[in-house]
């Protein structure tokens, strides 16, 4: 689907079609500077902008539980966490629009405290910023920098570089999957533990004695 729309906007704005491979080399950016990266090669190409909001109208409107399915039995996998009372929150690089309409699309939006975007955070992944806003919304708090341990009760689970990169840089653990579009190398390069599969991943999180005493969110 993102690879579909981003050459629709591509394309009707003059710039040639990119290629999958191409695609996803530029996932590593948010939205906008990804698309001054595929039509410039510089991150900075003020085109960005205007073509990343394009994006972002056109891409929102053709969510569906069709168009962005999740990986086999990980809707399962949050159900469970959240019936154990583990709470959930979900952070992107899309925009947070983006985020809520697939969230909603799998009737997954009810069990999820916080659900935000690039657009709704200081600054995207790799910066720590936003996993550090998803924290406090929770009323929770990281580890501080000096600290050599992360928190035991909070885990981040990320399919990119730019997840594990970000985990460590807010000071909390890390947990990668192999199912998305990044190599295993580059995913293993950024987290310390990774799963190939959702039982693996199951295993890796259960023991982390995560987060499961709800609390409200600081008004």
């Amino acid at each position: 689907l993102c690879h579909r729309c981003t050459n629709e906007v591509l394309e009707s704005n003059g710039y040639p079609a990119i290629t999958e491979e191409q695609y996803h080399e530029g996932t590593i950016y948010p939205t906008p500077a990804r698309f001054s990266v595929h039509v410039s090669g510089d991150r900075d190409h003020p085109s960005g902008e205007a073509l990343g909001r394009a994006f972002d109208e056109l891409y929102v409107t053709r969510v569906s539980s069709e168009t962005a399915p999740l990986f086999e039995g990980i809707k399962e996998l949050l159900e469970e966490l959240h019936v154990r009372g583990v709470r959930l929150g979900v952070l992107s690089n899309a925009c947070g629009e983006y985020v809520r309409t697939v969230l909603a699309a799998h009737e997954l939006d009810k069990i999820f405290e916080v659900q935000f975007g690039a657009d709704d955070v200081p600054a995207p992944k790799p910066r720590p910023e936003g996993l550090v806003r998803c924290i406090e919304c929770m009323g929770l708090a990281a580890a501080p920098e000096d600290e050599e341990q992360h928190r035991s009760d909070i885990v981040y689970i990320g399919d990119a570089p730019t997840d594990g990169a970000a985990a460590n840089a807010a000071n909390i653990r890390g947990v990668g999957v192999l199912w998305g579009a990044y190599a295993e190398a580059k995913v293993r390069s950024e987290f310390l533990v990774a799963a190939a599969t959702v039982p693996e991943l199951r295993s890796m999180i259960g023991p982390l004695g995560l987060a499961s005493s709800p609390s409200p969110p600081p008004s």
